[in-house]
C-alpha cells in the first residue's frame, strides 16, 4: 500500500493522523498535498528512512509503531555525551584550519563547543505542553528563562515587545534553543550563569533571519554547503528555510529554522540536535545541501 503525493482517501487520512500522533501538524482531510508531502518528508529524516516523500512499507512501519512506551530519550543522551567526551578527549571535530574552512579551533574551543553540545543533548525528548503552544512546563527553562512556559514569555518581556496579541503567545524557540544551550553550556565552564551580553550572540536571539544569520554574515563566520565536508562540524549551528523539509527545494530567501551540528557523515548528510522539531527538542538527520548556513559562533 503505497500513497504519495496527489493520493486521496482513508489511507492518505490514516498518514495525516499518524503524522499529528507525532507532533508534525497536518490538516487531516485526506488529500496528499504538499504539506502533508513536506510533513512525510521530516517524518522519514527523523527515522533515518529514505527521503522520498513516499509512503511506502517501512514508512508505514514507522508511522503504526506503538511508541507509548518507548523512553529513548536518557538513554540516546547518555550515549551522544559519551560521543562528545570522545571528541574532546582526542581534540578531533575534524578542524584543519585548511581548504574551504578558515578557522582553526584552540582546545578552549573544543571545550566550549562539547560543552555546549552536551547540555543541548540533555534536553532531547523536552516537548511542548500541550503540543503547539511553544511552551510548557517542561519547556520552561528554555523558552520561558525558568518560568512558567506560559504566557507572557519572558523573551518577548526581554526584548520590550509591546504587542498584546504576541504576548498572549509564546514564541517559536527553535533560534531560543540554540541561544539558550550556548548559554547555558558556556555558563556551565564558567560555573555561573552568563547574562545574555556575556555571550557570544550577545543578546537573547530568537530568529533565524532577523538574529542568527546576520549576526554571522556581520562577522563572516559561516559557511555553505559547498564547504562540505571538512568546513562542516559538530556545533555548528544551520539554518534552513521556509520549506525546509523538502530536499528539492529552491534555495529559499528566508532562514525559518535552526539547530546544532551533532555529527557529520561522509554520506552528505548529518545529525542534529534542534528544538521546535515536531515539538520538542529532537534529532535529525539532514541532507548537508538543504542548508543555508552553516555557523559558528564560537
Amino acid at each position: 500500500m503505497y500513497v504519495k503525493i496527489g493520493s486521496s482517501g482513508d489511507d492518505v487520512r490514516s498518514v495525516q493522523q499518524r503524522l499529528n500522533h507525532y507532533g508534525f501538524h497536518v490538516v487531516e482531510d485526506g488529500e496528499f498535498g504538499t504539506n502533508t508531502y513536506n510533513a512525510v518528508l521530516e517524518f522519514q529524516a527523523s527515522r533515518n528512512l529514505t527521503v522520498d516523500g513516499i509512503v511506502g512499507d517501512a514508512t508505514w512501519s514507522a508511522l503504526l509503531a506503538d511508541d507509548s512506551d518507548e523512553n529513548p530519550d536518557w538513554d540516546w543522551s547518555l550515549a551522544r555525551v559519551a560521543y562528545l567526551d570522545g571528541l574532546r578527549e582526542a581534540h578531533g571535530l575534524g578542524i584543519t584550519g585548511v581548504g574551504k574552512f578558515p578557522l582553526a579551533m584552540s582546545e578552549e574551543d573544543v571545550r566550549k563547543v562539547v560543552q555546549v553540545l552536551k547540555d543541548a543533548v540533555l534536553q532531547y525528548g523536552r516537548r511542548e505542553v500541550p503540543r503547539g503552544s511553544n511552551g510548557g512546563p517542561e519547556l520552561a527553562e528554555i523558552v520561558d528563562a525558568g518560568g512558567d512556559g506560559r504566557p507572557p514569555s519572558a523573551y518577548w518581556l526581554y526584548w520590550k515587545v509591546a504587542d498584546k496579541d504576541l504576548l498572549k503567545t509564546m514564541p517559536a524557540w527553535c533560534c531560543i534553543f540554540v541561544s539558550w544551550a550556548v548559554r547555558k553550556g558556556l555558563s556551565t565552564l564558567a560555573g555561573r550563569l552568563l547574562d545574555w551580553s556575556e555571550t557570544p550572540f550577545g543578546k537573547w536571539f530568537g530568529g533565524c533571519s532577523s538574529h542568527l544569520e546576520p549576526w554571522a554574515e556581520e562577522r563572516g563566520t559561516f559557511v555553505t554547503p559547498e564547504a562540505y565536508p571538512e568546513g562542516i562540524v559538530p556545533g555548528m549551528a544551520f539554518t534552513l528555510g521556509p520549506d525546509w523539509v523538502d530536499p528539492q527545494a529552491d534555495n529559499p530567501r528566508a532562514a525559518a529554522h535552526t539547530g546544532f551540528v551533532l555529527e557529520v557523515y561522509d554520506d552528505g548528510y548529518f545529525q542534529t540536535i534542534e528544538g521546535n522539531a515536531g515539538d520538542k527538542v529532537n534529532t535529525y538527520r539532514r541532507k548537508i545541501s538543504s542548508v543555508r548556513k552553516f555557523i559558528w559562533w564560537w
